[in-house]
């Protein structure tokens, strides 16, 4: 009697612990297809707005981190990207940097000189400028500066660009050059702007902004993938460079300004993202009146 219940029990908890295992198998298989192929394959709009803004209202796209030739960001899908950026008949467009890979699964490389071709179709009133990102210094940074600019873009590394509206009000675009590799300068990048002027800052790495810049409007950066894995309720596991994992996607508020970090588009190292879906960013920015 009692080995035939032992073995019924046997069987029962073999069948349950199968059907565990087959759950298990299947939420990760799911994930996987989700996480690499899903998520990584589909670029979304991401709306955002600032309402700090008090001149005439601005149109800005930016995108960051594009990392052509990485799986799903063919140069096919960056054409397709370029028309959906000129279909919006933005004021400005900004490139967050890091153009290219370095050895990520899967990825395939291209060169500067197959990407500037295609991202020189930008159309924007005020122009497209750009900075660098660690993956462009460590493919020749000098180089992919001077193809860009070779095609209309124009690198801002710690420069600053200055803006005058029809109605004579003075703004400013700075870019800040990339941390990582040791290229970030922020008493440079501010040098030739007013204190109390109005200004759009962008950059690769937002660790840039724990040097404690200037006051500005709004700042823009990318680099950290949205980690490329982001758990709700808790955030990025890892991001790169020295910006706190908090920083990892969305607004983050800052004493001196309002800071926002995209997703990024491409994927390194493995190309993965889960929670932090690629992205291009439509920021508006107007003066609005509170009730």
């Amino acid at each position: 009697m009692l080995p035939k219940l032992f073995s019924e029990a046997f069987f029962i908890m073999k069948k349950k612990w199968n059907r565990k295992v087959a759950i298990f198998f299947l939420i990760c298989g799911l994930l996987a297809m989700w996480g690499f192929f899903l998520e990584p394959s589909s670029i979304r709009q991401t709306q955002i707005e600032s309402k700090k803004w008090k001149l005439n209202p601005l149109r800005i796209v930016f995108f960051s981190d594009l990392h052509v030739g990485s799986p799903f960001v063919t140069l096919g899908a960056v054409d397709n990207l370029v028309k959906r950026i000129n279909a919006l008949s933005p004021d400005l467009i900004l490139i967050g940097g890091d153009l290219l890979i370095n050895g990520v699964l899967g990825g395939t490389f291209q060169s500067i000189e197959l990407v500037a071709p295609i991202l020189t179709r930008l159309k924007a009133r005020l122009g497209t400028f750009a900075v660098l990102g660690n993956h462009d210094w460590w493919n020749n940074g000098p180089h992919i500066q001077i193809i860009l600019e070779q095609h209309g873009i124009r690198v801002l590394e710690n420069q600053s660009q200055k803006f005058v509206q029809d109605n004579g009000a003075e703004w400013f675009l700075i870019g800040i050059g990339d941390q990582m590799t040791g290229h970030s300068n922020l008493k440079k990048a501010f040098f030739n702007v007013p204190k109390a002027a109005s200004k759009v800052v962008f950059m690769h790495d937002p660790g840039s902004l724990l040097e404690s810049p200037p006051e500005f409007d709004v700042a823009m950066a990318g680099h950290l993938h949205g980690g490329q894995v982001y758990i709700p309720g808790w955030g990025a596991p890892i991001t790169p460079g020295h910006a706190p994992t908090s920083w990892a996607q969305g607004w983050v508020e800052l004493p001196l300004g309002r800071l926002y970090v995209s997703n990024g588009i491409g994927t390194s190292i493995l190309p993965v993202r889960i929670g932090a879906p690629p992205e291009f960013v439509v920021l508006d920015l107007g003066y609005f009146e509170t009730n």
